[in-house]
């Protein structure tokens, strides 16, 4: 079995010879996928590695873009109006799965989110930190959908300190791709690091992948981006693959003004598409 860090073709091939068909979005529900990915949970991997490189049409990508734009404006419409603050997770497993039903290829990642504001207003840089005390989570959340690398519905309505707002922008869609380095600090908690120093250890990349050997590969395999805004500059550092183990039907953790995800697909989107 191939790993996600080798040959497309070799995936490719993985597939068919698994009988798994590629030719629509969602495919990881496929019960020879699943199959594989109860004994090797890194197998999403593939499925995601699959999006960012298979081929798209000048018309697909129209088609995407398009559709991308209206469900992703309900969609933060909502979430506006609802007023609910870090459903960054959530808000991104339902997404993947609408446009998995609308024909959009899509997976959702998982990552560290570090902003940089500017230097003259020495507010020192926020961090959503995927690493800290052994836990291993998501820092934040958004989307991967070509033509875009990043879409984060959630960005404006995250837990941020007072006085930050104007550096924020309310959503985002990105097509940035940045080879900007990772630093240790994007990753583990300042917590970690501090209990390090204290003990005379020093804690860098080198030493996180010793022991998370999948970052390395994960780092190397998926784009970063770096999106500015009113001067501030925030990086997207995928680290894993959100997990999307139930169908929109029975996703219940999105909640916006008393509809489920799968309510405000079938009332306010999917009538758009008939």
């Amino acid at each position: 079995m191939p790993s996600y860090t080798d040959r497309f073709e070799d995936i490719v091939r993985e597939f068919e010879e698994a009988g798994i068909p590629v030719d629509a979005p969602g495919f990881f529900d496929h019960p020879a996928f699943a199959e594989r990915l109860a004994g090797d949970p890194d197998y999403r991997n593939l499925y995601a590695r699959f999006v960012k490189e298979r081929p798209y049409t000048p018309e697909y990508l129209a088609y995407a873009e398009k559709t991308l734009q209206t469900v992703c404006d309900i969609l933060h419409q909502e979430l506006i109006e609802d007023g609910r603050l870090g459903a960054c997770i959530d808000m991104s497993l339902a997404l993947s799965r609408m446009l998995d039903k609308l024909g959009v290829w899509n997976f959702p990642v998982l990552g560290a989110l570090t902003t940089t504001y500017p230097e003259h207003t020495e507010i020192p840089r926020g961090f959503y930190w995927p690493v800290d005390h052994g836990a291993i989570d998501a820092g934040h959340a958004w989307l991967f959908a070509p033509p875009f690398t990043v879409i984060d519905l959630t960005f404006g309505r995250q837990y941020f300190n007072p006085g930050v707002e104007a550096y924020h922008p309310d959503a985002v869609y990105s097509r940035e791709v940045s080879d900007v380095p990772v630093l240790i600090e994007d990753i583990c908690s300042s917590s970690i690091l501090m209990e390090m120093d204290a003990q005379g250890l020093t804690w860098d990349l080198k030493g996180l992948f010793s022991t998370h050997p999948h970052f390395e590969a994960f780092f190397k395999t998926f784009p970063r981006a770096v999106v500015t805004h009113a001067g501030a500059a925030h990086k997207f550092i995928p680290v894993a693959v959100g997990v999307l183990d139930q169908p929109l039907e029975e996703m219940t953790d999105l909640q916006l003004n008393g509809m489920s995800g799968h309510a405000i697909f079938e009332e306010k989107i999917k009538p758009l598409f008939a």
